[in-house]
């Protein structure tokens, strides 16, 4: 698994290369949790590359979406896989947000 991580305006765009299992999910969570602990309240995870979630980074996701509307923000998700879309949408308890680029995120 690869993450990179960038800024754009006032979104940080961390975009996931590869599988989070359970070997990768640590690597994940942190990256996920300093760019949340730095301050930035628009997060999009770009899910367009990865080819696997596991059970726990699935419940991961759920708990920082939760965690961000709480504190007036957003995470948004970049990705096409109607299956994963599904799984988001059951996973997260508040309404999420999919777009098919950054470009769409940023723009909203």
């Amino acid at each position: 698994m690869k993450i990179s991580c960038i800024s754009h305006q006032q979104w940080v765009i961390l975009t996931v290369t590869g599988a989070i299992d359970s070997y990768t999910y640590p690597l994940f969570s942190k990256e996920l949790d300093n760019v949340i602990r730095a301050g930035y309240r628009k997060v999009s995870l770009d899910l367009q590359q990865c080819s696997f979630l596991n059970i726990s980074t699935l419940r991961y996701i759920s708990k920082c979406h939760q965690k961000l509307y709480a504190l007036g923000g957003l995470l948004t998700f970049i990705v096409e896989d109607q299956e994963l879309i599904e799984l988001l949408n059951m996973m997260c308890c508040q309404e999420i947000t999919i777009a098919k680029s950054m470009g769409e995120i940023v723009a909203a």
